[in-house]
C-alpha cells in the first residue's frame, strides 16, 4: 500500500481524537464543568481499570511524563484522585479515583456519550463496529510482541 499523507491512519485518528476531545470540552464548558478532555480520559481509565501508576496512565493516554503529571496534579488539586505510595516500589505513585472522582465520572458520562454520538452521526452501527474492530486489529498489530 502506498503512503498518502491525506489518507494516513495516523493523521486521521489524531484529527478525530482531537476533534472529539474539543467537542467534549465544549460540552463541559457549556455545563459549567472546568475539566479538560485529558482529565476526563484519566478519570474514565481509573474508573474502568481501578488503581494505576502514573506510567500506566501515561502509556494508556499516549502522554509524556510531564503532561500526565500536570493532569494528575490538576485532578488531585480538585480532589478527584489521590496519590498513594506504591507498597511494592516506593519510586512509583499509585493513582486512585476518590469518591468525588467516581461521582464526577457518573455525572460526565452523558457528555462523553453525546460527544461520541456527534462523531457517529449518519453512520450505520454496523459500519461503526467494523471500523472499531479494524482499528483494534491495527492496534494489536502494533503492540510489541
Amino acid at each position: 500500500m502506498n503512503y498518502d499523507f491525506d489518507k494516513s491512519i495516523g493523521k486521521l485518528t489524531q484529527q478525530i481524537s482531537k476533534k472529539i476531545g474539543a467537542n467534549l470540552e465544549k460540552k463541559f464548558v457549556e455545563n459549567g464543568i472546568s475539566l479538560k478532555a485529558t482529565d476526563w480520559s484519566a478519570i474514565a481509565m481509573l474508573y474502568k481499570h481501578g488503581k494505576r501508576n502514573q506510567r500506566d496512565i501515561a502509556i494508556f493516554m499516549g502522554l509524556d511524563k510531564v503532561k500526565i503529571k500536570r493532569t494528575i496534579d490538576r485532578l488531585e488539586k480538585d480532589k478527584l484522585v489521590l496519590r498513594e505510595e506504591s507498597k511494592i516500589d516506593k519510586r512509583f505513585n499509585i493513582i486512585v479515583l476518590t469518591s468525588a472522582g467516581k461521582k464526577i465520572y457518573k455525572q460526565l458520562v452523558p457528555y462523553a456519550e453525546e460527544a461520541i454520538s456527534d462523531a457517529y452521526k449518519g453512520i450505520l452501527p454496523d459500519d461503526i463496529n467494523k471500523c472499531l474492530n479494524v482499528l483494534d486489529k491495527i492496534k494489536d498489530n502494533l503492540i510489541e510482541k
